[in-house]
């Protein structure tokens, strides 16, 4: 169900738009009998949030799960700012695969997101309730959980028509109560943090893209509790001696190719990440909801290569080849903090087309993938799959 509105109010002075939107989805998934808290710990293109078992009765359909998911905003939009309001998932950054921070590959939570133009800068500032799934009161299974939320700044400065860099600070907070001096569109919040008692969760970084001819280049890094006293120590593991270098970086590539009536467009992205990257001694502060990664997928201690060409063939047709390598090694808070992608390995290959049947409204996805682990799977696990979809995107 999808419903949509749109207002524009337009005066000789300064004009504004309004515009509304919200869709509901609802699915369920049978076949299962485990019930993990991470249905998709190995697979970027899938999550869940809140979900209950079955309630059928039947022999076929009890081992299973429903889960509904609600995307709704409101957005008032002006040539000076930009104010949206609502409950979707975040997504900053120029990559395809997965951004280092809100990369959007998670459940939705509620937000609100102030944008103020300046010329040539952007700035951003948001505020969202994120879902801990830890209990107040550890012994009453219906107690509520912990609040916790995320604050997020950016600025981007476009620096040329081809050519953007912009920074971002966010703060991950379990401790209940709302912060003004994350708040504060003036604030630093690494310093902010200090005057906290380092409590909070702090992560920072930058991306930039630049685009020449048919070419774009693009790129991310991002640093977790920077200590610049700890940078270059020990990687020895132990709350005094281990190193800050907590970082995951991305450099992509892509290319946009015209054969006749047949436009092309290749992208390269490659991304790694430290395992310390994405942790922290307080399980509050995690930068997860619903226990998925705000930041990229696979958190840290991984290595990711995606290779995607996309043909338009005409209006209604288009042809995609995808190939996705992923590494990942032990992750987590105070562990060898040396890169070492040795828990397992996957490649996926996936060859698709996709038909629009009505306008963008209904559309037919066909594909063959593969999928190889030598850890993850005896086999490889290959097929076609396919999919017809009404006011989806996904």
């Amino acid at each position: 169900m999808s419903i949509q509105v749109y207002k524009p109010f337009i005066n000789p002075i300064s004009s504004f738009v309004i515009y509304g939107w919200s869709n509901f989805y609802k699915h369920s998934m049978y076949g299962i009998s485990d019930f993990p808290d991470d249905y998709f710990e190995f697979s970027s293109e899938h999550y869940i949030g809140y979900s209950s078992r079955s309630q059928w009765d039947n022999d076929l359909l009890k081992n299973g799960i429903d889960f509904d998911e609600n995307i709704y905003g409101l957005l008032i939009k002006s040539n000076l700012f930009e104010v949206k309001l609502g409950n979707y998932s975040p997504r900053f950054g120029p990559f395809l695969s997965s951004n280092l921070f809100l990369s959007g590959q998670y459940p939705a939570f509620s937000n609100i997101h102030f944008k103020l133009y300046f010329k040539n800068i952007k700035y951003h500032l948001l505020y969202g309730n994120l879902e801990s799934n830890i209990l107040i009161d550890p012994d009453d299974y219906d107690s509520f959980f912990k609040p916790r939320a995320i604050y997020y700044h950016r600025l981007d400065f476009h620096i040329k028509n081809n050519f953007r860099i912009s920074l971002f600070e966010s703060i991950i907070s379990g401790n209940g109560k709302l912060d003004m001096s994350y708040l504060n569109p003036l604030s630093f919040y690494w310093s902010a943090q200090h005057t906290a008692g380092d409590k909070d969760n702090l992560l920072m970084g930058f991306d930039w893209e630049y685009i020449i001819q048919s070419w774009r280049l693009y790129g991310a890094f991002i640093m977790d509790e920077w200590a610049p006293t700890k940078t270059f120590g020990s990687d020895k593991v132990s709350d005094d001696d281990y190193n800050h270098n907590w970082f995951g970086w991305q450099i992509g590539i892509s290319r946009l190719v015209k054969l006749a009536d047949i436009i092309s467009l290749i992208k390269i992205e490659y991304a790694v990440t430290s395992p310390n990257l994405y942790s922290h001694d307080l399980e509050r502060n995690l930068p997860q909801h619903h226990n998925y990664n705000l930041g990229y997928w696979s958190s840290g201690n991984t290595e990711n290569w995606n290779i995607y060409i996309n043909a338009i063939l005409s209006e209604r047709l288009s042809l995609y080849l995808n190939y996705i390598y992923n590494a990942k090694g032990k992750s987590g808070y105070i562990v060898d903090n040396n890169i070492k992608t040795n828990l397992w390995i996957k490649e996926n290959y996936k060859l698709g087309l996709v038909y629009f049947i009505i306008n963008d409204n209904l559309s037919m996805d066909i594909n063959y993938s593969m999928i190889s682990s030598g850890v993850l799977y005896n086999s490889p696990v290959n097929g076609f799959s396919f999919a017809l979809k009404y006011n989806i995107d996904y």
